[in-house]
């Protein structure tokens, strides 16, 4: 498999405390990866380091391109439909392609709303649907099921593992337990006391 990224040694500090270290991680084409960890364990910070959003303190991460990241902080155009910030994450992308997304997600009845009317939790989900149209080998995902009830967090993220089988890895952080419905060979990583640990 081709290896897209590679972390070794990487140590990350704020404010002179030490969040993480000796953190070593390989990614390869078509993983599917869950992180585990308690709020403030660090999650948030390795996916943006792994995601050259920032420099870590120490160590150093080579990948083949940079990988797009959602976080809490990524934002939709509310004054767009839900297919209008669909065709601006992805111009190129197909028709059928963009109207199975959003129908994998639920979203497709309120193509034509504006995304300031939709629901927290159905801003979340076009949130995600804006990576998941992207042509990427690799994207991260920081708490994606936020705010979405049990059903609407099934459905988003059985379309993730979708996305998954097409060959595009994944590695989803999240507080909670690694579902289920993962498939066999997930790679179970927990983040603890600044260390990163692989079941």
């Amino acid at each position: 498999m081709k290896l897209l990224l590679k972390a070794r040694d990487v140590r990350i500090e704020a404010e002179e405390k030490i969040i993480l270290m000796e953190v070593n991680l390989e990614i390869a084409e078509g993983e599917f990866l869950w992180l585990e960890g308690k709020t403030g364990a660090g999650k948030s910070r390795l996916l943006k380091t792994l995601s050259f959003g920032e420099k870590p303190s120490s160590g150093d991460i080579v990948s083949v391109k940079k990988f797009p990241l959602l976080a809490e902080n990524t934002r939709i155009l509310q004054n767009d439909s839900v297919k209008e910030n669909l065709k601006l994450a992805a111009p190129l992308a197909d028709i059928l392609d963009t109207s199975e997304l959003l129908n994998a997600l639920g979203l497709f009845e309120k193509r034509n709303q504006k995304a300031y009317s939709l629901s927290a939790g159905e801003k979340n989900l076009l949130k995600l649907a804006t990576f998941l149209i992207l042509e990427n080998e690799l994207v991260f995902l920081d708490e994606p099921f936020a705010r979405m009830d049990a059903e609407t967090k099934l459905r988003a993220f059985k379309t993730i593992l979708e996305k998954n089988r097409k060959n595009t890895a994944v590695l989803i952080a999240s507080a909670g337990a690694c579902p289920g419905e993962a498939p066999v060979k997930t790679r179970k990583l927990t983040l603890k006391d600044g260390k990163l640990y692989e079941e």
